[in-house]
C-alpha cells in the first residue's frame, strides 16, 4: 500500500477496493498512523464501507469515511476505470461514495490518515429501555 506522495501534503494510504479495514489499519500503524475515520467492526471491504457512507463511532469527530477519502479509482457501468477526485470528475466521485455501487463499483481509494494515538479508550455503551406497563 503507498503512503502518501509529492502531490499531496496530506498523508494517505491507497488501498484496494477488496481490502480490508483491519489490514489498512494494521499496515498503517507500522508508519505510525491510522485512518481518520474507519468502521467500528474491522473486518469489512474498503469499497464495501465507502459505498456505503462509512458512518463509524468516529464521525462525530472526523465525518463519514467518505468524507476522509482524497481520490478514488471506479469501474462504471460502461466498464471504464476512471481515476476520480474532489476536483477531477467530482460528479462520479460524489456519486459514487454512498451511492451503493449503482454509479460505479471502487477498486481503489486514496484514504486520509493522521498520526495514530498511543493509547486508545474503547467504551461501549448498551441501554436498555423496557415501558413498564401497569394494570
Amino acid at each position: 500500500m503507498p503512503h502518501g506522495d509529492e502531490d499531496c501534503a496530506l498523508p494517505f494510504v491507497e488501498a484496494n477496493g477488496g481490502e480490508l479495514w483491519v489490514d489498512v489499519l494494521e499496515e498503517t500503524l507500522k508508519k505510525g498512523l491510522a485512518p481518520n475515520s474507519w468502521t467500528d467492526y474491522l473486518y469489512l471491504s474498503v469499497g464495501g464501507t465507502l459505498s456505503n457512507a462509512g458512518v463509524s463511532g468516529q464521525t462525530f469527530r472526523h465525518g463519514p469515511q467518505i468524507s476522509n477519502i482524497l481520490q478514488l479509482e471506479v469501474v462504471t457501468g460502461k466498464g471504464e476505470i476512471v481515476i476520480c477526485s474532489a476536483s477531477k470528475q467530482p460528479e462520479l466521485f460524489h456519486a459514487v461514495l454512498g451511492g451503493l455501487g449503482q454509479f460505479g463499483i471502487i477498486t481503489k481509494a486514496r484514504i486520509l490518515l493522521e498520526p495514530a494515538p498511543q493509547n486508545v479508550i474503547l467504551l461501549i455503551l448498551i441501554l436498555i429501555h423496557e415501558e413498564i406497563h401497569e394494570n
